[in-house]
């Protein structure tokens, strides 16, 4: 960005999924982009975040091996009151006032250069919002594909369409997304693509760790989108071959509507007779997870559909290798550094990790995670975001969407 010494952008950064007190794991990916981008800018991160109303989380994180990313916070961050959500169509208007109010607040300390807003709906739509009032440009990072959401809420459709020609930019975390959100907006729209970065100094390399060559992991919300049932189908048949394997499960379900997956999960791994081999850890930090990737056999990622699938780029930057399915994301991560099936293929699934199980003392830790951190850590996602950032602020060329 050429903007002189002692003149960078200062960034007003607006997304409800940050880590927040109580929140302590939510949103580290939006945590993690704003961290690469503070070296060449001055970011200030709204968070709404509700306190009070008829919606709470099921339970509050009590995120085990710590709360918060290792890293000092070198940003600001406001939690300004939200309200009781999800409201879906009404979440955009609802949001305005309390954000507009502490956005206006914070602009008379100094003014903003930049909006920049995570998921399209409710916060880009805010955003595009206070880019107009203010003159200012906004860009919006996708982390979520458009459809087949868009298609079930014509109305939230119509806003989001609506919103579109204040949005300077709009970046997604891979691929599949950008084709999604083409599906909707058409080609006119200023796309790139911005992927989930990996926080490479906590995900990184343990010579010394020992290796536990029959468990696997699986790291995710436990949510039926996320194909845990899946995989503990492929485990009960690799259970007569494979007597000592076992299958640890790290995440947890927060929101009241999601406990019934986490229940029909635990009742299937009773059903298929897994009581021995399944263990349901909770929610970790993210240096208990990297603990627990370096030590693992495999990551195993059986999800139905993926943005981007961050889980299995901070595997793979541990060293350790992959099955996921080919469910959007993971195409773009995984290359030869694992395998890939097909979507709710259970068959597929439990022969790719038998094969990968017997490939694994060959595979090159090393390798494994350069593949990842020269395309995701954090040093590639500040050059990216320096980018996207000149080219929005001082008319530069626009990296290339399939870059």
């Amino acid at each position: 960005m050429s903007r002189g010494a002692g003149s960078a952008p200062r960034v007003l950064v607006l997304s409800a999924n940050y880590p927040v007190p109580g929140f302590a794991i939510r949103g580290l990916w939006v945590e993690r982009l704003v961290r690469a981008a503070s070296g060449d800018c001055r970011p200030v991160v709204l968070v709404p975040t509700p306190r009070f109303g008829g919606w709470r989380p099921a339970r509050d994180e009590g995120v085990a091996g710590g709360a918060t990313p290792a890293a000092a916070p070198v940003h600001r961050v406001r939690t300004p009151w939200a309200p009781p959500g999800p409201l879906r169509a009404l979440e955009a208007a609802l949001l305005a006032a309390p954000v507009r109010r502490e956005a206006e607040r914070l602009r008379r300390e100094e003014p903003f250069d930049l909006l920049h807003a995570h998921f399209v709906f409710p916060e880009g739509v805010v955003a595009a919002e206070l880019g107009r009032r203010w003159g200012v440009p906004v860009v919006v990072s996708e982390h979520a594909n458009w459809r087949p959401w868009l298609d079930e809420w014509p109305s939230i459709r119509r806003r989001v369409l609506a919103a579109l020609p204040g949005v300077a930019l709009l970046t997604a975390a891979s691929r599949a997304t950008l084709t999604t959100i083409r599906e909707v907006a058409g080609e006119q729209l200023a796309l790139a693509r911005l992927p989930i970065p990996v926080d490479d100094a906590i995900f990184d390399l343990d010579p010394g760790a020992t290796v536990d060559p029959d468990r696997l992991l699986f790291v995710g919300m436990v949510r039926r989108v996320k194909g845990l049932d899946v995989l503990l189908e492929a485990l009960a048949r690799l259970a007569p071959d494979h007597p000592r394997l076992r299958l640890e499960v790290i995440g947890a379900t927060y929101e009241r509507g999601h406990r019934r997956d986490e229940l029909r999960a635990r009742e299937l791994v009773a059903r298929l007779g897994l009581a021995a081999r399944v263990r349901f850890r909770g929610a970790q930090a993210p240096e208990a997870v990297a603990e627990s990737l370096r030590t693992s056999a495999l990551l195993v990622l059986p999800s139905r559909r993926e943005s981007f699938g961050s889980v299995v780029a901070e595997a793979l930057a541990c060293g350790t290798p992959v099955v996921a399915t080919r469910c959007g994301g993971p195409e773009e991560i995984v290359g030869d550094a694992g395998r890939l099936v097909a979507v709710e293929d259970v068959a597929g699934l439990a022969a790719a990790i038998a094969g990968e199980l017997a490939l694994r003392p060959r595979r090159q830790p090393v390798s494994l995670r350069r593949s990842v951190v020269e395309r995701f850590g954090m040093a590639a996602t500040r050059a990216r975001l320096r980018a996207i950032y000149g080219a929005v602020l001082d008319g530069g060329p626009l990296p290339s969407p399939e870059a």
